[in-house]
């Protein structure tokens, strides 16, 4: 499950990009970076979480 988090966690942050403001150049695409991360990784844990139950029923 740890690898399955990381691989999840990389993959939200390559897609919404960083939420450095030092490396996005302002505060505003910063915080919807990381808006968007925690958005995206809630999501697929959850999908990831509900397709794990699922199969093991």
């Amino acid at each position: 499950q740890e690898t399955l988090y990381y691989r999840i966690s990389s993959a939200a942050r390559k897609v919404c990009g960083s939420s450095d403001f030092r490396r996005t150049g302002s505060v505003k695409q910063a915080a919807e970076n990381k808006s968007c991360y925690e958005s995206t990784l809630s999501q697929a844990l959850s999908q990831t979480t509900a397709s794990q139950v699922a199969s093991t029923n």
